[in-house]
């Protein structure tokens, strides 16, 4: 499947809206942010404060369907995090290999990112194994204070020389 990503517009408010709603049971499981998304309304409030953010949001697609969301963000220096999510829909057909791909070439292209990092939920191993196969190499792991488990894994991988 042919994928593309785009920055968001306050246009993608219905048809992401329905996706989160479809999709609520399996993201908020992984995005704190999905319980604030609760009508369409709410969606246009999310986009319109993505585009007064140090951010960038974008919406991945296909010739007939939005599919997710991914974003890239908390720039500092030459450093972003980003995230992606993909409609239950469509997921086991490796699309976010290539969201991560688009993403790595638009930070190439448009940044002066040197180094990408995602943070992943510890009990997120779908997640993991994929972010490990596009050579991201785990940097951290932040620990819950109370149990000492590890609640979140960091990875990281250049996606751009410094000179």
């Amino acid at each position: 499947m042919d994928i593309k990503i785009r920055k968001i517009s306050l246009d993608d408010a219905h048809d992401l809206y329905k996706i989160i709603d479809k999709n609520r049971s399996g993201l908020i499981k992984w995005l704190s942010w999905v319980k604030d998304i609760n009508s369409e309304s709410e969606m246009m409030d999310y986009i319109n404060k993505s585009f007064k953010q140090e951010n960038v949001t974008f919406v991945i697609y296909n010739s007939n369907d939005i599919l997710g969301m991914a974003d890239v963000q908390n720039y500092k220096h030459d450093c972003a995090e980003f995230g992606l999510w993909i409609d239950k829909k469509y997921q086991g057909h490796r699309l976010s290999y290539q969201v991560i791909a688009l993403i790595e070439k638009y930070v190439k292209e448009k940044t002066n990112v040197h180094l990408l990092e995602v943070m992943i939920d510890a009990q997120n191993i779908k997640s993991i194994k994929m972010i490990k196969s596009c050579g991201y190499i785990q940097t951290e792991k932040l620990k819950s204070w109370s149990s000492k488990k590890a609640k979140w894994i960091i990875f990281s991988k250049e996606v751009k020389k410094i000179d």
